[in-house]
């Protein structure tokens, strides 16, 4: 189906308007790249408000990498940069 690719998006074979000039797919949706960020794994991911420039998907939440870690091998959790996050010993 034909789509105004100016105003319009494509997310899935679901037409959609554009919400930004900068927008992209997540998942069936679409958003702005300059104010959102769509985090969270493949098959059920969410739209979020960029909480500033800087800051990146941890999971389904957002973190500011300048003030905080990511932790991946505890379950994809937050902590402030000042703590460490929990490793195994082989690692």
């Amino acid at each position: 189906m034909a789509y105004d690719q100016l105003n319009e998006i494509c997310c899935n074979s679901k037409i959609i308007a554009k919400p930004g000039p900068n927008a992209q797919c997540c998942d069936s949706d679409a958003f702005d790249v300059d104010k959102q960020m769509c985090c969270g794994p493949v098959e059920n991911k969410t739209i979020l408000m960029k909480k500033s420039r800087d800051h990146l998907c941890c999971g389904r939440d957002q973190f500011d990498p300048n003030t905080e870690w990511c932790c991946l091998n505890e379950g994809l959790k937050t902590k402030p940069n000042t703590s460490m996050c929990c490793v195994n010993e082989s690692e």
